[in-house]
């Protein structure tokens, strides 16, 4: 039960703000990735794709607010953090293994996106058996040094993955995915910067 737990991402304000975070530095920073949603939007245009991406954007919104505010979360809030950390973890981690397949070079990359589309399928299973609910976003307030470190070595990643490795965005937003979901927190320990992580 213990490795099943440790397989599935923790969603508390700080793993939330980091995937928000990384998602907005990757869209304004890489063109590919503005592209490639403009591409997918106007396509085959539906009135279902408007209102999935209004959702995600809410979702990102609201995950980046709460760590300006000490306020309480309301039900529609964590349900659209939950959405957005959902679809974060099942689309960067599915573009980036269609990547790498498609590529001829998976080798370690391969670990990030495999990892987050089975995080992210097993979360959507988990809510549509009512297993997870909006309760699974914790109600936990990160600390400002935290949330500054957590993004301090996140900016880290994206410059070494975005700029020294030239790495396809959806690989990139992938591991940052699994660093705001898995290790952030025990980074931060490492650094002395909290307690020992369960």
């Amino acid at each position: 039960m213990r490795i099943f737990k440790l397989c599935i991402p923790s969603f508390d304000e700080l793993s939330l703000f980091l995937m928000s975070a990384a998602f907005l530095v990757l869209y304004v920073a890489d063109p590919t990735l503005r592209a490639e949603s403009y591409e997918r939007v106007l396509a085959g245009f539906h009135v279902w794709i408007l209102v999935l991406l209004t959702l995600f954007v809410a979702g990102l919104v609201f995950s980046i607010y709460q760590v300006f505010t000490t306020k309480e979360k309301s039900y529609p809030a964590k349900c659209l953090m939950l959405y957005f950390a959902v679809m974060a973890n099942y689309v960067s981690g599915l573009a980036a293994a269609v990547h790498i397949i498609q590529h001829e070079s998976p080798g370690w990359l391969i670990v990030f996106p495999v990892w987050n589309m089975f995080g992210g399928v097993v979360l959507l299973l988990m809510a549509g058996f009512g297993v997870i609910d909006e309760a699974y976003i914790s109600d936990e307030n990160v600390r400002p040094p935290h949330a500054l470190a957590g993004l301090f070595f996140l900016c880290l990643i994206l410059g070494m993955c975005q700029f020294y490795f030239h790495m396809y965005w959806a690989i990139t937003f992938s591991i940052c995915v699994g660093y705001a979901t898995m290790l952030s927190r025990t980074v931060q320990w490492l650094c002395g910067l909290t307690v020992r992580p369960d």
